[in-house]
């Protein structure tokens, strides 16, 4: 392996204003909230946050907070999941579903508690939670799913006809549309969509491994889900699918389902901790108005902005009340995202930098060209650029996120530099035709470049 210095670049010193966090924190001490221990969040239509905790329900207006528990006749105290639409809130707790009428934040008259004794409810203990784009509300519980329309209300377990394989459902995705993504314990994810006609659409998509029915060798494995059991969904504004495991971070990119069928290997990207996320084990997934998506976890908060790879992680040390984090709110009007944790409430506001026509732009730190060729037989080039100084890994990992080689460590100086990567191994041996990333780490910034190799 070479690496041919191509310019060399001296570079006067400039101001560049970074993006700016400013995080506030809300407890029991310095605020009304009832628990610090948080389960959920939403952020209704008209600016309230509804914050859901085991001591009850919490709305905040931004000047006034109000709190509700079971003597306002909730079904429980332990607040699972909130969904509201343009006139109602409905909460998933522990001993049921209670539904309330907003007429203000401090006057919602609710209803009498929904229970397994009093309706058609499959199970008490609610898990998640979502209001779809014909305003269906899906209810996702220990023993199924039930399904509530103006008219009806329908359940369903475990069943080959709908593609469940688990009764216990863990997830659903938060995003109003016409399919819903399912995830469960241990029976990966099922695809459903519900109509005139009731459940309809329905598929799996399967665990991490599958082969393929080829005739002849090689039957080659490709992958899919980290983990069977799926955490936390996001229907990306692409129509990205993103799946949080305790494993990590699963997407499907692309429009075709047949893809997931196939378990298309150019379909299937996974995140963990060696390529950017700050922590495993993956518990909520949020997108905002930039289309970054927001990744809580046991471990902290993964800001990534699928675009160029780029990775910002938060935990306590950055001003998060608590590394848990257990639910996002996003208020795009006042950019700002609201975290549900373990230890209490955090609010990040964050100020775009403002850069006048006269300031001069810097380009990022270490800029990284497209890998070429790719796909490629024998070998290819990965071009970048520095700007300072700086200590640069490039690591070649295949798509089961499995390091397969480390192709550059060291110390740099500004300039222009190729590497190129001749399709082996650590050991020096081939490795098979497939995708493989090559992820560049600098002292700031994580970048991702797709390869593949054909032979």
């Amino acid at each position: 392996m070479k690496i041919k210095l191509i310019t060399f670049i001296i570079l006067a010193p400039l101001l560049v204003l970074p993006q700016t966090y400013q995080w506030e924190s809300f407890k029991t001490d310095n605020s009304p909230l009832k628990s610090n221990n948080l389960s959920s969040l939403q952020m209704s239509d008209d600016g309230i946050l509804w914050i859901g905790s085991d001591s009850g329900l919490t709305g905040y207006n931004g000047s006034a907070w109000i709190s509700y528990d079971v003597s306002n006749d909730l079904a429980g105290y332990a607040i699972s999941s909130i969904r509201t639409n343009a006139e109602s809130i409905w909460l998933g707790t522990d001993s049921g579903v209670s539904v309330g009428q907003i007429n203000s934040i401090d006057d919602i008259v609710w209803e009498e508690p929904y229970r397994v004794a009093n309706s058609d409810l499959i199970s008490n203990h609610i898990s998640s939670m979502n209001i779809d784009a014909l305003d269906t509300r899906w209810i996702c519980t220990d023993s199924g799913i039930t399904v509530v329309t103006d008219t009806s209300w329908e359940s369903f377990s475990a069943n080959e006809l709908y593609y469940l394989e688990r009764d216990e459902v863990l997830c659903i995705n938060q995003q109003p549309t016409l399919m819903q993504y399912l995830g469960t314990l241990g029976g990966g994810v099922t695809r459903l969509n519900y109509d005139v006609d009731g459940i309809s659409g329905a598929s799996t998509i399967w665990k991490q491994w599958t082969t393929f029915n080829i005739p002849e060798p090689p039957y080659r494995i490709q992958p899919g889900l980290l983990s069977d059991t799926v955490t936390a969904v996001l229907v990306a504004k692409n129509g990205d699918l993103w799946f949080g495991t305790q494993f990590g971070l699963s997407t499907h990119t692309g429009e075709s389902h047949m893809d997931i069928y196939l378990k298309n290997p150019y379909s299937w990207i996974s995140y963990t901790t060696e390529i950017g996320l700050v922590h495993n084990n993956v518990q909520v997934l949020a997108q905002d108005s930039t289309e970054a998506v927001w990744i809580g976890t046991t471990g902290g908060v993964s800001k990534l902005i699928p675009a160029d790879t780029t990775w910002t992680n938060f935990t306590v040390d950055s001003g998060l009340v608590s590394n848990d984090v257990r639910d996002i709110a996003i208020d795009p009007d006042k950019k700002s995202i609201w975290f549900a944790t373990a230890g209490g409430l955090s609010k990040l506001t964050i100020t775009p930098n403002t850069i006048s026509k006269n300031d001069q732009i810097l380009p990022k730190s270490v800029e990284v060209f497209p890998a070429y060729p790719n796909p490629f037989n024998m070998s290819t080039t990965i071009k970048f650029q520095l700007q300072s100084s700086k200590q640069i890994k490039i690591l070649i990992y295949d798509i089961n996120g499995r390091l397969v080689n480390t192709i550059l460590n060291s110390t740099l100086m500004p300039g222009s530099y190729r590497v190129n990567w001749n399709g082996k191994n650590k050991n020096g041996k081939d490795t098979s035709s497939g995708v493989y990333y090559a992820i560049l780490h600098a002292s700031d910034q994580i970048s991702r470049l797709k390869l593949v190799l054909v032979k």
